[in-house]
């Protein structure tokens, strides 16, 4: 299980024929007409550029923000709003590029940023040292069933979608890049990162199991070790026997304490961040929008309101949205099935993929899906 799903997550690509079916069947079902030539693409870049613009001058203008940490910090320029004294001015912002890379994406931007300089002109306030700046991302900015435009891909960009530099390309429900998978996890390849994190975690537990009562009984309660030891001696051999079961000999101690401590090491660090996955799958979040979701408690707390997740419809729709409907102990099991669901609940509820026909071109070549 761990090899298979591991394979499939390392081998799974998030761009091609599939990535093109899914976001073409999803715009249909959610009323977009998804552009095909150079013209409208050019058209619906600056009809986002308009509205993201004037929400961020809405947003500077009309709402405190509330200072908060900064989850990521931008490779190209961002905008950040800093909030002194119930007044608010934008900087431009530019950072370091060794900071980790999938942080472009969270701006969906590249060299086209927002326009950071439209108040450039305006007076600016004196920075409060003990504030911090909140950046707003693009994608925040944006509603829950809002499509945006990727300035990097130079294609539209949906729902929950991010732009990676690792793999170049927009990824569906992109959660974040993982170096010991050599890929970027996403909508095509979630399932198959936390089935190895699960099994991942069973067999070190299993090994646990295995090396504890070993450890036990060389190092903590060593009573049947030192009787292991008589009884090798007074049976006349020169070196240690296993005389006594499950009691490992003196020179195989090395490998007792390594076996164990690598089990358990590795046992809570694999728990640890598959805890924190299903808490991701049950709450209906990936990694970036759990960051961003973060800072939208924070501000709507600050203006005495509860702000609720948009993609959350329970935590049992919310499994079925990674997994799919079958029996979870079914739905775990190698399989190289494709994603049940659509990336994001539509209308409030889930909708499953391949109820529609579709055409569309690539490449001057016309793909049709029949279903």
């Amino acid at each position: 299980n761990i090899a298979f799903n591991y394979y499939k997550c390392v081998m799974t690509k998030h761009d091609g024929i599939e990535y093109n079916l899914v976001i073409r069947e999803l715009a249909k079902v959610m009323g977009i007409d998804y552009p095909e030539t150079k013209e409208e693409k050019m058209s619906w870049k600056l009809d986002y550029n308009r509205k993201i613009r004037s929400r961020m001058n809405q947003t500077a203008t009309t709402t405190k923000i509330t200072p908060t940490t900064d989850v990521e910090e931008s490779l190209s320029t961002t905008t950040t709003i800093t909030t002194n004294g119930g007044s608010t001015n934008r900087r431009k912002n530019v950072t370091n590029n060794n900071h980790h890379h999938h942080s472009k994406e969270m701006n969906g931007s590249g060299n086209n940023g927002l326009d950071v300089n439209a108040n450039a002109n305006s007076n600016e306030t004196k920075k409060d040292p003990k504030s911090k700046p909140s950046k707003i991302y693009r994608w925040m900015l944006l509603g829950p069933q809002e499509w945006g435009y990727c300035n990097r891909s130079h294609q539209l960009k949906p729902p929950r979608s991010h732009y990676d530099d690792a793999v170049r390309c927009l990824v569906l429900n992109m959660d974040h890049f993982c170096p010991w998978m050599f890929n970027t996890i996403g909508y095509f390849n979630y399932r198959y990162f936390c089935n190895v994190l699960i099994y991942t975690f069973i067999g070190m537990v299993y090994g646990v199991c295995l090396t504890a009562p070993l450890f036990w009984c060389s190092f903590i309660d060593t009573t049947l070790l030192e009787q292991q030891i008589q009884m090798s001696q007074s049976r006349g051999y020169t070196e240690e026997q296993h005389l006594i079961p499950m009691i490992p000999t003196t020179d195989e101690h090395v490998y007792v304490i390594l076996s164990f401590v690598f089990c358990l090491a590795l046992s809570l660090a694999v728990c640890a961040l598959m805890s924190f996955h299903i808490y991701l799958i049950f709450t209906a979040q990936t990694t970036v929008e759990c960051h961003g979701n973060n800072t939208r408690k924070k501000r709507a707390k600050e203006e005495g309101k509860i702000w609720k997740n948009p993609y959350d419809l329970g935590w049992k729709l919310n499994w079925q949205q990674v997994y799919g409907s079958q029996h979870p102990l079914l739905a775990m099991l190698p399989s190289s099935r494709i994603p049940e669901y659509f990336p994001l609940p539509i209308d409030g509820k889930l909708h499953q993929r391949h109820q529609h026909n579709l055409v569309f071109k690539r490449d001057d070549r016309e793909y049709t899906v029949v279903v």
